[in-house]
């Protein structure tokens, strides 16, 4: 498989999704945070305060924040399963992977075709019919 098509369809995906992870456990630290220094501003007292949420809230926010991530990783990596097998063709322009698409416009409206993965970058597409 060549590199750019592994980077662009696998990596980036993969690296999108740990960056949403590390941010959805950051966002919670700081909304932690605030809600100490909230408490510590309305009470007007040195008490130690600690807001400590469960685990699990750790765990929900900073998969909420990788699921885009995953979900295009997960898509990507079956249409390349796909396209190494031989069940999908190959881009006549670019060489990339394609995805079966429906046509919504022109004179093939409702009609499936194999569209390039990086469509509107590339527009190679095959008419099934």
């Amino acid at each position: 498989m060549d590199s750019r098509i592994k980077r662009r369809m696998l990596i980036i995906p993969l690296v999108f999704a740990v960056v949403g992870a590390i941010t959805g456990f950051v966002m919670i630290y700081f909304i932690e945070h605030q809600l100490i220094n909230m408490f510590h501003a309305v009470s007007k007292v040195e008490v130690e305060v600690k807001a400590n949420f469960p685990y699990f809230v750790y765990l929900i926010l900073a998969f909420s924040f990788a699921i885009p991530g995953l979900k295009a990783f997960l898509f990507n990596l079956i249409a390349v399963r796909q396209w190494r097998s031989g069940l999908s063709p190959s881009c006549p322009v670019c060489g990339f992977p394609m995805i079966q698409r429906i046509a919504r416009r022109g004179p093939y409206i409702g009609q499936c075709f194999w569209g390039c993965y990086q469509y509107p970058r590339c527009c190679g597409k095959i008419h099934i019919g």
